[in-house]
């Protein structure tokens, strides 16, 4: 599992042309008809809106891992811990497709990263290795509002 991380950390850590992307300055609609946003420190990690399996609007962070995704395939693998806005909080990871979805283990959690997009400018979330991802959370509150509009619709 460090080995991985460590490819991510490296992948992530490149400077990349993304570096200027609005898509890092605030939420949007992506042409799949997804929200999300892109980290602005090294621009490879997104955070996007879903339904969990249990039917609740989630926060999830994502980053494109062919590699790892065809070795571990779409099983739920325990994640280290990451810091969101400061707060230890339990992660898990599953791949679909080519992309590694990193979500909150709990419920609690799961609330709490929602609430941090919710309350602040933007949300900072750091691993145990001290490597920093910093979203914006600007037009999050309008992205959840329409995607829980979408996501009720009889």
């Amino acid at each position: 599992m460090k080995k991985w991380i460590i490819a991510l950390i490296a992948a992530l850590a490149t400077p990349s042309l993304a570096m200027s992307d609005e898509r890092m300055e605030e939420w949007y609609k992506t042409v799949e008809g997804q929200y999300a946003v892109m980290e602005s420190v090294h621009g490879g990690l997104f955070a996007t809106l879903a339904i969990s399996h249990a039917g609740n609007i989630r926060v999830y962070l994502k980053a494109l891992q062919p590699d790892h995704c065809a070795e571990y395939g779409e099983r739920i693998l325990d994640h280290d811990p990451l810091y969101v806005n400061g707060t230890l909080v339990k992660y898990s990871q599953q791949c679909h497709g080519e992309w590694n979805y990193f979500h909150a283990t709990t419920a609690k959690g799961s609330e709490y990263l929602v609430e941090q997009f919710r309350t602040s400018r933007s949300v900072e979330v750091r691993t145990v290795e001290d490597i920093s991802f910093v979203f914006s959370a600007m037009g999050f509150i309008d992205a959840y509002n329409e995607y829980t509009n979408l996501s009720d619709a009889l």
